[in-house]
């Protein structure tokens, strides 16, 4: 049995659709609830891990002292080949996982708003033909710059880094798919303060009239996107598996496969992203050298 394993923030953003999806699909879901102090999983405890929203930013670790230990825990399984899904918050820790940098964005997003894929979506694993605009969800003011290494995907008005993918195994969604009526309720309910006067503010009453409208398309979306995930997923362990049983004839089953080999074994994985005094490629199993990654001085709620 596949096991998701899922980071909670804050008692009102959970998985959502998600959770209904993995559990239609056999999944054997767990929740870390972070805002109750709740432990970190070991690493060989799950396969997935998806990385929900809060409205703290990633760097208040004065705030939540658990966040400087969840950043190292997501590095770390970026580095360990796991499956991820960040949205929101979860994309913005796991765009700093792999060097980038977040900071407030020009305008805060909140509501349904249009979400337009880029033109590397179209031919991308998981991302090809979705729709080239759609609605989606959005509550967050802060954003990141598309990690080195990572492919672009989609981008809105006001704000150009929706979406990221990273080897085709991790996401980042700055926006909601897994979004449902009760989830939307939930945000209105503990964050409403936060809606104030802007181009890409939507009141309560419109968020509510939209959301029966634009969640159901979402959803479909994410469960298009999640299949196709755990497809990839699929076919990597083949390829891994394939590649080991020709040991050091790897390279025989083509580069990707040898590459994976060598990526799962820690010989051979690569970092890029902006550092302090440059970016270096991090190669485990050779020489290790690493800048920090550079941070932003300031950034707001995600």
């Amino acid at each position: 049995m596949p096991r998701l394993h899922v980071l909670e923030h804050v008692p009102f953003e959970g998985p959502g659709h998600i959770a209904q999806w993995g559990a239609a699909q056999g999944f054997e879901i767990r929740t870390t609830r972070l805002h109750a102090g709740e432990p970190l999983p070991a690493p060989h405890a799950f396969d997935w891990l998806i990385v929900m929203g809060g409205p703290m930013n990633i760097y208040e670790d004065d705030l939540f002292p658990w966040l400087a230990e969840e950043r190292r825990f997501i590095k770390s399984a970026v580095i360990s080949g796991k499956t991820i899904l960040g949205i929101c918050l979860g994309a913005q820790l796991l765009a700093d996982a792999l060097g980038s940098t977040v900071f407030r964005g020009i305008f805060k997003e909140i509501g349904w708003h249009p979400v337009e894929m880029t033109p590397e979506a179209a031919v991308s694993p998981l991302f090809k033909d979705f729709p080239s605009s759609f609605h989606a969800f959005h509550w967050h003011g802060d954003t990141f710059h598309i990690p080195e290494g990572a492919v672009h995907m989609a981008r809105s008005a006001g704000c150009p880094s929706q979406a990221f993918v990273y080897e085709d195994r991790a996401i980042g969604l700055q926006f909601h798919l897994e979004s449902t009526e009760e989830t939307v309720e939930a945000l209105l309910r503990h964050c409403g303060t936060e809606i104030t006067e802007g181009p890409y503010m939507q009141d309560e009453r419109t968020i509510r009239h939209l959301t029966p409208m634009f969640a159901p398309k979402a959803q479909e979306l994410l469960e298009k996107l999640l299949m196709r995930l755990a497809k990839v997923k699929r076919l990597d362990r083949r390829v891994v598996g394939k590649s080991r049983g020709h040991g050091a004839g790897a390279q025989k089953d083509g580069r990707l496969g040898a590459l994976r080999v060598r990526s799962r074994g820690c010989a051979v994985f690569r970092i890029f992203g902006p550092t302090v005094g440059g970016g270096f490629p991090l190669w485990p199993g050779c020489a290790v050298w690493r800048s920090r990654p550079a941070r932003a001085d300031s950034v707001s709620s995600g």
